[in-house]
């Protein structure tokens, strides 16, 4: 994976956020509202993601979003993000006894 996991959450909830408005959209329209999953390439890399987190804010991202979709239900974002964040958690820990 080329992106970053910052980028890829980034790319997730904007894709996420914009396929919401446009089936509000279309509903306010009178329109069907079962638009294509424009935000599924999003979705999926975060589902497959197997980097840790690099620094201590992709790692509070990653644990941030995988709070929010345990709340919404069982996605397998869930246990991708908890693994980023806990691969940066064991990466620092180890550096830090190293010193």
């Amino acid at each position: 994976m080329n992106a970053s996991l910052t980028a890829a959450i980034h790319r997730y909830r904007g894709d996420w956020n914009t396929y919401l408005a446009n089936c509000l959209d279309a509903e306010a329209r009178g329109e069907p509202d079962n638009l294509p999953l424009t935000y599924e390439p999003a979705m999926l890399a975060l589902e497959a993601w197997e980097l840790p987190a690099q620094d201590i804010c992709e790692a509070m991202m990653a644990l941030q979003l995988a709070v929010e979709d345990y709340d919404a239900g069982d996605t397998p974002r869930i246990p991708a993000m908890m693994n980023a964040a806990l691969g940066w958690l064991v990466a620092e820990q180890k550096r830090r006894t190293a010193i």
